[in-house]
């Protein structure tokens, strides 16, 4: 796992570290040395060049200056001291220490009790999700783009393939993108024991409905109605609650624009629906954010915390992208954990995220680099 990882990253740890893996890096000379303030500065280059954003680059920077200045007391008192902590270690721990923030921990525990330590290979990811009521009701939110529907899809595909799940319900409350609920059907038809309630099904559906009398087609339960997103929401909600073996129902909402205050408040009354159907849902609201877009995600964030609780963020095509340092950002600015990375377009490449394994992946580049530096130069 830590491979497909180490590849997804590969355009990030290569930007911030092209830059500085001489400093960094591994040769025993490189990793005993003590930054110099133009150490620093190149650091500083590299980090804003991925996208980690002026304010989590300076803190690192503080924290770092910090520990090499106790270092180099050391050093005073005992010129010869040879077990100086390498640069690349001060840089990871203070990395991971972002990390730290509860709710980041709780996930990273329930994680590693459900699917072992974090380099064994993991084919199942279910659980970032906690499942104390029934149906859980997750709510997933985002921008235009940001691949909202199909992070729910390759959802529905881990976390049947699980086993720990039963019945999964998806309710297609985009009815601003008219291909939205068939590319979420496209998905249920492959996903055994899930169903879908949406506004696109024929008259016949639409007549059973009004009576709750679901159609199965092939493996789906189906009903539709030709109502609001809000009351699609009302009543996948409500045949989750009518059905015993329904775990989880999730909530595709429309990509809203930051600019459109309409479009937000609209989002705010789906989850207020969401509560309608079912005191305390949702139980999980989790914001999708794009990875190529580095420094705005963190602005779209707060934006839809105005609206909703974030509880979780998904951030996707990371595979494609150079600022993946933003996800540094995310955890020192917003608080909020990140559940999920989306590092390709397969069910695979989405993965549950390891802070450590981030951390090493982005970091490793620096190593082989130099590894491969030092051969070449024995040669």
């Amino acid at each position: 796992m830590f491979s497909r990882i180490l590849g997804g990253l590969s355009k990030t740890s290569s930007t911030i570290f092209s830059k500085i893996g001489s400093i960094l890096g591994g040769s025993a000379n490189a990793q005993r040395k003590v930054f110099n303030e133009e150490d620093f500065k190149l650091l500083e280059s590299a980090l804003l060049s991925s996208d980690v954003g002026n304010n989590t680059t300076q803190l690192l920077l503080q924290r770092m200056k910090s520990q090499v200045t106790n270092i180099e007391k050391e050093l005073e008192n005992n010129p010869n001291m040879t077990d100086v902590k390498p640069m690349k270690s001060i840089l990871r721990e203070e990395m991971l220490k972002l990390f730290q923030n509860p709710m980041q921990q709780q996930i990273v525990k329930r994680l590693q009790q459900n699917q072992g330590t974090p380099e064994e290979e993991i084919s199942v990811s279910l659980t970032p999700l906690s499942m104390k009521s029934r149906p859980t009701v997750v709510q997933i939110c985002g921008v235009n783009g940001s691949g909202k529907t199909t992070t729910i899809g390759k959802l529905l595909h881990k976390y049947r393939q699980s086993g720990t799940v039963r019945h999964m319900i998806v309710a297609a409350a985009d009815t601003v993108r008219a291909a939205a609920p068939d590319q979420l059907r496209s998905w249920v038809e492959r996903t055994p024991d899930c169903s879908i309630v949406d506004l696109t099904e024929s008259e016949k559906l639409k007549k059973q409905s009004e009576t709750h009398q679901p159609v199965k087609t092939k493996n789906i339960r189906q009903v539709s109605y030709k109502v609001p997103s809000e009351s699609v929401v009302y009543e996948a909600i409500q045949q989750g609650l009518r059905k015993e073996d329904v775990d989880v129902v999730f909530v595709d909402t429309a990509g809203r624009l930051q600019n459109q205050e309409a479009s937000m408040k609209e989002l705010a009354l789906i989850n207020e629906m969401c509560s309608r159907s079912r005191k305390g849902a949702p139980d999980h609201t989790w914001l999708i954010l794009d990875g190529t877009i580095g420094q705005n995600s963190i602005q779209q964030a707060k934006l839809f915390q105005k609206y909703v609780r974030i509880s979780g963020i998904i951030v996707t095509k990371l595979d494609g992208s150079a600022k993946g340092g933003v996800i540094l950002a995310i955890a020192n600015e917003l608080k909020i954990p990140v559940l999920y990375i989306g590092l390709g377009e397969s069910v695979q490449d989405l993965r549950p995220f390891y802070p450590e394994q981030f951390v090493d992946s982005i970091l490793s580049v620096t190593e082989q680099n130099n590894e491969k530096q030092d051969d070449d130069e024995e040669e």
